[in-house]
């Protein structure tokens, strides 16, 4: 979808040729965070945008991970006596809940745990709700800290664990299930400078981890399920258990690693089909100088002009989650703390169930396969609707907690608008952009939606001064715009 980028990674200096507008600063967020809104984008086009980039950084590398909600790290025998009885829907329905409220921070971290979500794959494999927590918790902590640290956790994590079969892993049969996972999808890709006698080996190097402690957040080592005996690894040989297996992988493959991990980032947050190499490779090496600190990484690459070139700017389909969340934000449904349970809920729901991106359960150990495998014919009907429903749910939210169930909307044009303001043209066209990535390449494109502002207002008041933007039909002018309009413009779907 996206044309080739040749800027470099030198830091973006705003000037004619690539101005900080409205525009780049949409790119931004719909980049690192889940959109943004009216307000945000304001307040961002009055920074410095290496500042800002910065502030956006440090803030991610110092969020703190979730509180224990009193049972996080609970044995299954433990948890029977809390209130979150062990196999009850709403253990899982809290911890999405948890999940998406933080994903409407706008918070680079959260953004990177969904990525790293797809990227150490662990479904929903067992019924103990602490280890949904714990994972959750693990994703935190090393969004955006240490490569190698997060790869060495993700595989002792209790979910991981199970979810590739490293419980059943003893010796005298290996079973290579993570192993493999290991190398081909979490750090050196498909292929990639590993051979099945390395799978082999390191499968039994990690055996003994099989002493489960009664459903707990932690797995024991087993000695007598260790194969003790010499194995080759990398053209290495010794006695190599799991922290040999990961210094091992670093020290003899970091360079691949950190190619492989660094072209997924670069697929996530600038092009998904066109990936120059060139800046791949110079990431990598970022990332092997700094000792598989991710940060440098993200810095180097998000305040750089090839982050903010044209060609990387609406590039990419929303996944369902972008298309959820990113209307939530744009429109600041966050406005009621009492509401934000069945916010989380209703977000969850439409994007997991309906949309097909459930948050805590990729569809196989490879992940969501992103970008244009999101559309298709059965899909985007239903990204229509479902859109349509969230935007529906704005009113009914409004009329327990706003003065008219059409004031979100009414908020939303006055955020972007004064609202003496009485050019209906400039306005209409004003609220698209917004919500696009890109305004639309040709003028006569933006005349549906105009109309559509335009309608159920006599022509008179647009010219005699009786319609501006307090008038009393501007909150469902809004509204019917959004929803029979710019949620069905193909470009309102990329970002």
């Amino acid at each position: 979808m996206s044309t080739c980028n040749t800027s470099t990674l030198n830091p973006y200096i705003p000037s004619n040729a690539m101005p900080w507008n409205e525009m780049r600063v949409k790119h931004l967020y719909r980049r690192i965070a889940f959109s943004l809104s009216p307000a945000q984008m304001k307040a961002a086009l009055a920074r410095n945008p290496q500042e800002l980039i910065e502030e956006i950084i440090v803030e991610a590398v110092n969020k703190p991970v979730a509180e224990d909600p009193g049972w996080g790290y609970l044995k299954r025998a433990d948890l029977l006596e809390f209130d979150v009885p062990e196999d009850a829907p709403a253990n899982r329905n809290y911890m999405k809940s948890l999940i998406y409220n933080n994903f409407y921070s706008g918070s680079l971290r959260d953004r990177l745990f969904l990525f790293w979500t797809n990227h150490f794959v662990a479904g929903y494999a067992k019924p103990h709700i602490p280890y949904l927590f714990n994972q959750m918790v693990m994703r935190q902590r090393n969004a955006i800290g240490n490569l190698k640290t997060f790869v060495r956790e993700m595989g002792m994590n209790p979910l991981m664990h199970w979810y590739l079969n490293g419980n059943t892993n003893v010796a005298g049969a290996p079973n290579e299930n993570f192993a493999r996972e290991l190398y081909e999808l979490f750090t050196l890709g498909v292929d990639n400078g590993y051979t099945e006698n390395d799978i082999m080996e390191t499968a039994r190097a990690l055996t003994g981890w099989t002493n489960h402690n009664n459903f707990g957040p932690e797995f024991l080592f087993n000695s007598a399920q260790f194969d003790s005996g010499d194995k080759t690894i990398f053209g290495r040989t010794g006695n190599w258990g799991y922290d040999d297996v990961i210094d091992i992988l670093f020290e003899e493959r970091g360079s691949q690693v950190a190619q492989n991990i660094c072209r997924k980032i670069y697929r996530d947050f600038v092009s998904y089909d066109n990936i120059n190499e060139n800046i791949v490779g110079v990431l990598a090496q970022t990332l092997v100088r700094n000792n598989y600190e991710l940060a440098p990484v993200f810095r180097l690459l998000l305040k750089s002009e090839h982050f903010f070139d044209e060609a990387a700017i609406g590039g990419q389909i929303k996944a369902p989650i972008d298309l959820v969340l990113g209307f939530q934000n744009e429109m600041n449904t966050n406005y009621d703390p009492a509401n934000v349970p069945t916010q989380d809920k209703r977000a969850s729901d439409i994007a997991g169930y309906y949309l097909e991106q459930d948050v805590d359960e990729p569809p196989n150990v490879a992940g969501w396969t992103g970008d244009e495998n999101w559309i298709n014919s059965v899909t985007l009907p239903e990204r229509w609707m479902r859109m349509e429903h969230i935007a529906i749910y704005q009113r009914w939210d409004a009329r327990d907690y706003k003065s008219s169930e059409y004031e979100p909307f009414i908020e939303l044009v006055h955020e972007l608008f004064d609202p003496t303001e009485t050019d209906y043209e400039k306005v209409a066209i004003g609220i698209m952009d917004f919500f696009l990535t890109k305004p639309l390449s040709d003028p006569d494109d933006y005349l549906d939606g105009i109309a559509t502002f335009k309608s159920n207002v006599p022509n008179a008041y647009y010219n005699d001064g009786t319609w501006d933007l307090n008038y009393a039909t501007v909150g469902e002018q809004v509204y019917n715009l959004i929803v029979k309009t710019i949620l069905y413009l193909p470009e309102y779907q990329i970002k």
